[in-house]
């Protein structure tokens, strides 16, 4: 047993927590605890989340919701209906393959901001409206691009591909920073 490890939350348990919260008008925050969506949200970023119903819901949305068993945050692409029920389509920016189907029961609510030490970033105005919209536009090109590409084993066109997609866009997220850096400082 690891003494350092800190007990969880089972995550249908905060899954429903969470909804009830945002049923009452509140915005809770979760911490980000992987690297699949950078450049945007990286492991250790706070993320804000509103209720959203999946009608509400845009291609390229940042959303959280049960997924297998765990919380994911993820971009939203689209839903499809099965024979039994409708589904979320998801992927992590930085992943080749798009996440399994979650119905649209198991939806959470939507990111609408991001915290990252001292400074907050709103997803729905200025600098990181366009930066999400940027960044969403970049990942759907790259999973139209490597569509073809689409192998077991991703060829080094692939990955060079990948890592270029990933560089662009932490440009995007410095100048965007940059941005909103200079807004904050007008303001003031």
């Amino acid at each position: 047993m690891n003494r350092d490890r800190q007990p969880s939350l089972d995550a249908p348990l905060l899954a429903n927590m969470l909804q009830e919260s945002l049923r009452h008008n509140q915005r809770p925050t979760l911490t980000i605890s992987s690297d699949s969506m950078l450049p945007l949200l990286r492991r250790g970023d706070q993320v804000t989340l509103e209720p959203v119903a999946p009608a509400q819901l845009q291609p390229g949305d940042i959303i959280t919701c049960l997924h297998n068993a765990h919380l994911l945050t993820h971009r939203y692409w689209d839903t499809a209906v099965s024979a039994t029920q409708p589904h979320l389509h998801t992927r992590g920016d930085r992943s080749l393959q798009a996440d399994a189907p979650t119905p649209t029961t198991d939806l959470i609510g939507r990111v609408t901001q991001r915290t990252r030490g001292k400074r907050t970033l709103s997803l729905q105005t200025g600098a990181g409206l366009w930066l999400n919209r940027a960044l969403a536009n970049l990942a759907r090109r790259e999973w139209q691009w490597l569509a073809n590409a689409a192998t077991p084993q991703p060829t080094w066109r692939v990955r060079a591909l990948h890592r270029a997609v990933l560089l662009y866009g932490s440009l995007l997220t410095w100048l965007a920073a940059a941005w909103a850096k200079k807004g904050v400082q007008r303001e003031t």
